[in-house]
């Protein structure tokens, strides 16, 4: 865990919200994590300092977009959450559960544990026969 988890699933968010929307506003991301509107706005403070969101304002509204540090980070985030869930969906967990449980997993395993897990997975699912 680099950023802690509420920062983490905030810089997510961010990256889900956008790909699904042409701007991504804090309220939206308050919506999509359930937290508030303040807590979000400390969030992104603090994100914004450490070089993964820009905020820019239009129309007095301000528009949420990522870094491109923000946005890797996003999208390996993204890449752990989709394995997981992926893989216990695979071993026979219903998809809500496998959802909520894949979260939890992405922000457990340090990078050298996915990685090798991933790993295993891949040589596992290439060595059964089609």
């Amino acid at each position: 865990m680099i950023l802690g988890r509420t920062k983490e699933d905030c810089v997510v968010a961010i990256y889900i919200l956008g790909k699904r929307r042409k701007i991504v506003r804090s309220v939206d991301i308050a919506n999509s994590l359930g937290i508030t509107k303040p807590s979000v706005s400390v969030m992104l403070r603090s994100l914004e300092e450490d070089g993964f969101v820009n905020k820019a304002s239009a129309e007095d509204l301000y528009e949420l977009t990522l870094t491109e540090k923000g946005l890797a980070f996003a999208e390996q985030l993204h890449e752990r959450r989709c394995f997981f869930t992926d893989l216990l969906i695979w071993a026979g967990v219903s998809r809500d559960v496998a959802e909520r449980e894949a979260c939890e997993l992405e922000h457990a395993l340090s990078y050298e544990s996915f990685n090798l897990v991933r790993s295993a997975v891949d040589r596992q699912r290439a060595a059964r026969p089609a």
